[in-house]
């Protein structure tokens, strides 16, 4: 029987072997620099079955293919697709932004927007094309309506905080995945759980690059607004096409090493954005340390 953890977090090293990598950072750089983070981020489409045309378009399938490879495949619309990077000297408006992302849940935007109607993604994804930066953390926390706030972009960059209440209606999640970069690593979630990159946790050098692709797998219907790169879109990334996979068919599936959650903030980990019911204190500074310089993974 599965566990909490192997149902709501999976992992996987190499996913994306070497000789791929520099191709997938290439795009993707490209692809920050027309549409990353600030007022004109996007976020693109790639249809189930579609032909891809570029590295990412292929990427976002095998992701498809991953976690949708049985009868499942059937109730798949498509995937979205983004990059994020995370660098010195991006002039980003704060430290804490230009290192990390707030907590938040992935969501169609335009949705909630215009109807304030809470659709998530089916599967959420990541994976790391560099080793520096600071850690995906996920909790078992679910959507529940009134959590966000109603500002903010789909990487959770948005001028908002969480509402935090002194006698939450919801319990304190008892898991939480931490996954440290490292290039090739794939981390994929439930899509409508709690996440972000708290910018303390990093162990990183300042200098460090954090560079990721994140893919979502859509299953109900396809976002407002998020279309298919046309084909000039195409041109202005495209460094198509690689030799052999973009995605390695040896890719490492990891084994789920569940840590306890610390009942007690002595000792443990309190984020700073820590929300009320909504994140838990984690694992201490020395196994997080260690889990850092292993580039390990944490439960």
């Amino acid at each position: 029987m599965a566990t909490e953890t192997e149902t709501l977090f999976t992992t996987r090293d190499a996913f994306i072997p070497p000789s791929t990598l520099p191709l997938l950072r290439a795009e993707s750089k490209l692809f920050w620099s027309a549409w990353g983070g600030g007022i004109g981020a996007k976020s693109f489409w790639m249809p189930k079955g579609g032909e891809a045309r570029s590295a990412l378009e292929a990427m976002a399938l095998e992701v498809v293919n991953l976690h949708y490879a049985d009868e499942r495949m059937e109730e798949v619309i498509g995937a979205e697709y983004w990059v994020q990077l995370r660098a010195p000297n991006r002039h980003l408006p704060n430290k804490s932004q230009s290192a990390g992302m707030s907590m938040h849940f992935d969501k169609d935007e335009a949705a909630f927007d215009e109807f304030g109607i809470w659709s998530h993604p089916d599967t959420a994804t990541a994976t790391y094309l560099e080793d520096g930066g600071a850690p995906l953390v996920v909790f078992g926390t679910e959507s529940e309506e009134g959590i966000e706030g109603d500002e903010g972009d789909e990487d959770g960059e948005g001028d908002f905080d969480l509402m935090e209440t002194t006698n939450s209606q919801y319990s304190t999640p008892t898991c939480a995945l931490v996954a440290y970069p490292l290039s090739g690593r794939h981390v994929s979630f439930q899509g409508n759980l709690l996440h972000g990159v708290p910018a303390e946790l990093s162990c990183s050098p300042p200098e460090s690059v954090r560079l990721s692709v994140l893919v979502n797998v859509w299953t109900d219907h396809q976002p407002e607004g998020v279309v298919r790169m046309t084909g000039a879109e195409i041109r202005r990334i495209k460094g198509w096409p690689p030799e052999g996979q973009v995605t390695g068919g040896e890719s490492l599936a990891r084994d789920l090493r569940p840590v306890q959650m610390e009942r007690e903030e002595r000792g443990g980990v309190k984020l700073e954005e820590h929300i009320v019911g909504e994140t838990a204190v984690l694992p201490s500074r020395d196994i997080l340390k260690k889990a850092a310089e292993k580039r390990d993974v944490v439960f």
